[in-house]
C-alpha cells in the first residue's frame, strides 16, 4: 500500500448497455456509457450489498460488489441478471482463505444480440471457481434464494476483509459511493 492523497468516491461499474465486453463506466455528464475494453480485472473483493433502486420507473434490487484494483470500483447489477447470479454461484463456493487474496473477475456476453453478461471468477492460485456440480439455474428464479446466497456470501467477505486488515498495518480511510446521499 502506497501512502498519500486517496480518492474517497468508488467509481461505479455497470454491467449490460451497449458494450462489447458486457461493462462500462457512466458519464453522468455526457449521459452516455464508456465501455470497458478488458474482459477482466484483478481485485480484491472488499464488501457485497443488496440496494433497492428504480430503473426505468420499476422498483428493482441492485447487487453491488465493492472490489478495490488500481482503486475502489462498485460493480452495480440488477441481483436476478445472469451476471448476479453466476457472481453469487461461484462466490459461495469460495472459503475465507481464497477471498483474503486477489480475484479475477470475468465478464462475458452472451449470444449476439442477447443482453445477458455472465461472470466467472480465478481465486489467487488461477483456479477457476466452479459452480456446484447438483446446481439447478432454474432454481435461481427465486429472488428468497438469491438473496439467501448473498447473505452468505456477505459474511465470508467481511471475515476475509477482517483477514486482508490485520495483515495490513495501515487502517483504510472511510470510503462513500458517488451515488450516496451524504450532504455536507
Amino acid at each position: 500500500m502506497s501512502l498519500g492523497f486517496v480518492d474517497t468516491v468508488i467509481t461505479s461499474i455497470y454491467i449490460g448497455g451497449d458494450s462489447p465486453t458486457g461493462w462500462y463506466f457512466w458519464d453522468g455528464e455526457a449521459k452516455q456509457e464508456n465501455p470497458i475494453s478488458k474482459t477482466a480485472i484483478k481485485c480484491y473483493i472488499k464488501k457485497i450489498n443488496v440496494k433497492e433502486t428504480e430503473y426505468k420507473g420499476k422498483r428493482q434490487d441492485k447487487l453491488i460488489l465493492t472490489i478495490e484494483a488500481d482503486k475502489l470500483y462498485n460493480i452495480k447489477s440488477g441481483i436476478e441478471t445472469w451476471f448476479s447470479k453466476t457472481l453469487l454461484i461461484r462466490l459461495t463456493q469460495m472459503d475465507i482463505e481464497q477471498l483474503s487474496h486477489p480475484v479475477i473477475i470475468h465478464v462475458k456476453k452472451g449470444n449476439e444480440g442477447e443482453p445477458i453478461v455472465f461472470s466467472t471468477i480465478q481465486d489467487a492460485s488461477g483456479e477457476y471457481i466452479k459452480r456446484p456440480t447438483d446446481f439447478d439455474y432454474k432454481q435461481y428464479k427465486n429472488i428468497n434464494l438469491l438473496k439467501e446466497h448473498y447473505y452468505r456470501v456477505q459474511s465470508v467477505i467481511e471475515s476475509a476483509v477482517s483477514r486482508q486488515l490485520s495483515e495490513q498495518s495501515i487502517p483504510t480511510p472511510p470510503v462513500w459511493d458517488e451515488d450516496s446521499d451524504i450532504d455536507f
